[in-house]
């Protein structure tokens, strides 16, 4: 009786699962629902983008995006965590400051600790620029590995909520991260993002913004399926990867950024 409650209410439900015996879709309509949507959560062959292949749902009742860039704004408490946040680390809204995600949703899809450690050095020592260490429940290998090979030591930022970590990355003048919910983040505030992908395929989960670049090396063998991605002995796609192709994208976007700041104030001048 809750669950009607709760769900009876609703004009449109739209349930993103692999619902084959329609057992779910059928129960949600026995709550008094209006309409019931049941769509696979994930896209079937090809390349169609995730997000796509989500806003396709909708569709059928009439409802088009123009954007299909996803986009999240942080509130007001939540912004006011962030500027705490900075200030209680003597960071100041002029600061180059750098987030690194290390970790992802599986060890597979990550590039090596070593070379995240050797990107902070690097920011650190050429840019002067402050290092924010993301690290999340399932991040501890990966930031632990970067930390013992870091020169210097990072602001870590552990087990924030997502929204206050969402106002956190959205201060930042950057993000480097690998295939992950938690880059998806930082490049829906629209912080400038450089995703890191190996194994899988960047047509469909790569993240979208205005200021993203994604990181890849073409291996014939990538993207490849999870059971070859569990297994694979070498992890080419990833080690491929080097640190000059990160740097160079890095740099690539804090010139873009100073650029747009510039042409900014410029504007604001002429008024």
């Amino acid at each position: 009786e809750e669950l009607r409650r709760i769900f009876g209410d609703f004009d449109l439900i739209i349930a993103y699962v692999s619902d084959e015996e329609g057992t779910l879709t059928a129960n949600l309509r026995r709550t008094g629902a209006k309409r019931v949507i049941s769509w696979p959560p994930f896209p079937s062959g090809g390349s169609k983008h995730e997000v796509d292949h989500l806003l396709d749902a909708l569709k059928p009742i009439g409802i088009a995006s123009p954007d299909s860039i996803p986009r999240l704004f942080p509130n007001p408490s939540d912004r006011a965590f962030a500027e705490r946040f900075w200030k209680s680390y003597g960071l100041r809204p002029s600061d180059t400051v750098i987030a690194l995600h290390p970790g992802s949703g599986s060890p597979s899809k990550c590039w090596s600790p070593e070379r995240f450690a050797r990107i902070a050095d690097w920011a650190t020592e050429a840019i002067h620029a402050t290092v924010l260490l993301i690290a999340g429940p399932a991040d501890g290998d990966a930031v632990r590995g970067t930390l013992r090979q870091m020169k210097g030591t990072p602001v870590l930022v552990s087990d924030l909520a997502l929204l206050h970590l969402a106002a956190v990355l959205q201060r930042c003048t950057a993000f480097l991260g690998n295939d992950s919910g938690i880059t998806h983040l930082a490049a829906a505030v629209g912080v400038p993002v450089v995703a890191l992908f190996g194994p899988t395929d960047p047509r469909i989960w790569g993240p979208r913004g205005e200021h993203v670049r994604i990181v890849r090396c073409e291996a014939l063998c990538a993207p490849c399926d999870d059971r070859h991605r569990r297994t694979c002995p070498h992890r080419i796609c990833l080690e491929h990867i080097t640190i000059g192709d990160v740097q160079a994208a890095l740099s690539s976007l804090w010139n873009a950024r100073k650029h747009r700041k510039n042409a900014s104030e410029s504007v604001r001048g002429d008024f």
